[in-house]
């Protein structure tokens, strides 16, 4: 819990500092609003509220950490006398670096969360630049149409790259393996018949397995081509 604590807490600081630069205070943009114009809701909540916030967080840290201290107490008196001995402090940092290493994944999450306070941030100090401008109806129509194909860009961008990692990952989507496991099944129980010749049904299955997995990743690649030429469509 103490890890997840501070990621909150530099989370929350992130966001007091932000908004203390860029004065991005409530109220607090409307999603109808932020969906109009292809941005997130992640910014505009009141000063008091993320001070209040940053006291809470602060007070469930130190707690936790008294509870911390505490079972530290206990665990010395009990690697004391445990039978053979064992080292305490080697111990508790071995944990701690197993819970970190377990909770990866809520770390990146964070870090994906500060990344977009910025990007939000930044979004709505330009937003409000154009409407500054005060443009016509027709203008602010216009405008509106090139966020959303930026948008579109961007999410195609995004597409291109997950299918990428997934492919050097060799983690195909699941609706592919589905799609494909599906397909070969019939091929399965034919090679499970008794009456096919044990090395016959080696080569044959071996053969079958290579050619789905060249099937799937030639797939992928077609994938990847079509999500790049959608990208570059919206350019």
């Amino acid at each position: 819990m103490m890890y997840y604590f501070k990621l909150q807490q530099e989370l929350w600081k992130d966001y007091f500092d932000l908004t203390m630069t860029e004065g991005i205070w409530a109220p607090r943009v409307l999603k109808s609003e932020a969906k109009q114009h292809y941005t997130c809701v992640s910014y505009g909540r009141s000063e008091k509220l993320v001070e209040q916030r940053q006291k809470t967080i602060q007070h469930q840290i130190n707690r936790t950490n008294r509870e911390l201290q505490q079972q530290l107490i206990y665990l010395l008196e009990w690697t004391e006398n445990v039978q053979p001995s064992i080292d305490s402090k080697f111990l508790s940092t071995t944990v701690e670096a197993m819970v970190k290493l377990g909770q990866y994944r809520l770390n990146m999450e964070f870090k994906h969360k500060c990344a977009m306070l910025k990007l939000d941030a930044d979004d709505h100090r330009f937003i409000s630049a154009v409407y500054a401008l005060e443009p016509t109806e027709e203008q602010i129509v216009l405008i509106k149409m090139y966020w959303q194909a930026i948008a579109n860009e961007q999410k195609a961008l995004e597409e291109v790259e997950i299918l990428r990692k997934r492919v050097s990952l060799r983690r195909l989507p699941q609706s592919f393996d589905k799609i494909l496991n599906e397909s070969i099944a019939p091929i399965q129980t034919m090679l499970s018949r008794a009456i096919l010749h044990k090395d016959r049904r080696a080569s044959m299955a071996s053969r079958c397995s290579k050619t789905i997995t060249q099937y799937k990743f030639d797939l992928m690649a077609m994938t990847i081509a079509i999500a790049q030429d959608t990208a570059r469509g919206y350019a």
